[in-house]
């Protein structure tokens, strides 16, 4: 492995010899947000400008190094990031939380908290990271959460989150487009893969290269949409919600089918902070 040579062990000059081996690779910003993470994970302040860092730490550094040359996400390096303030591990056989999926955990939570109703049960489909269904019972303690996802090794990092924050949710792992529900929910939730294949060429290479296609793409961009409904025919509670994110690109596709079910109604398109259609709402009749 290279081992980079820094003028010195000092935070400053360590930090000068990052941003020279990484300025063709990052923006400044980027380099200055990647830098600080760094730091803060080997448990310093970033504030402190006397840091002395070790040897061991210039070796991870370097490791580190090598692994952002390669445009490997953070998150993935560090083994862990941050949702809703709150952190989870996460690893290559689970998709990065994004922030337009906060949005989505703070609407649901909104939408909940308004029925005031004692007593919830949730189910999120395709968990991943278990970010979803963990901030979600930390918002809600009372509800019931039940999260699937079809990949094993999912369910077994989104186990290891729930531990971490100290969190009973139901994990179960299923595949949703084989499987049939077993139990009656008052509000379906899910990320779901939206990202129709043809389209694939337009994502970011580095996107395609570390984080699990499963969770990404479908054959088209509403073949998990229309299964979601289909199972909730039978297992949505009345005036039950189905609270899903999208591509924006195919929202208003995605809201015809929702009405195209003669047991919803009530549907809706929510924007998110940037102005982009980012969540489809639909109520059981």
């Amino acid at each position: 492995m290279n081992i980079y040579h820094f003028a010195s062990n000092y935070v400053q000059d360590v930090r000068n010899k990052f941003f020279e081996i990484l300025e063709n690779h990052y923006t400044k910003n980027e380099l200055s947000i990647i830098f600080q993470r760094i730091i803060e994970h080997l448990n310093y302040s970033i504030f402190d400008k006397n840091i002395y860092l070790n040897q061991s730490e210039l070796i991870l550094l370097s490791e580190y190094i090598l692994q952002l040359l390669d445009k490997k996400p953070l998150a993935y390096i560090l083994g862990y990031t941050y949702f809703y303030k709150y952190k989870f591990f996460v690893n290559s056989d689970v998709l990065i939380p994004r922030p337009e999926t906060e949005e989505l955990v703070e609407y649901v939570s909104q939408q909940i908290k308004s029925l005031n109703k004692s007593a919830i049960k949730i189910i999120d489909i395709g968990t991943g990271s278990g970010c979803i269904a963990i901030t979600l019972k930390k918002l809600l303690p009372d509800a019931e959460i039940t999260a699937i996802d079809i990949s094993p090794n999912a369910i077994k990092l989104a186990n290891k989150n729930a531990d971490y924050h100290q969190v009973k949710i139901q994990l179960k792992q299923m595949d949703i487009m084989k499987e049939e529900l077993n139990e009656h929910y008052d509000v379906i939730v899910s990320n779901p893969p939206y990202i129709p294949f043809e389209d694939k060429e337009n994502i970011d290479d580095i996107v395609k290269k570390y984080e699990p296609s499963i969770a990404l793409f479908s054959n088209t961009p509403t073949e998990f949409y229309q299964r979601i409904f289909d199972v909730a025919k039978n297992r949505l509670t009345c005036n039950g919600r189905i609270i899903l994110e999208v591509n924006q690109n195919y929202a208003s596709d995605i809201l015809s089918l929702a009405n195209q079910y003669e047991y919803l109604s009530h549907s809706k398109i929510i924007k998110d902070i940037s102005g982009n259609d980012r969540i489809i709402d639909v109520m059981r009749k």
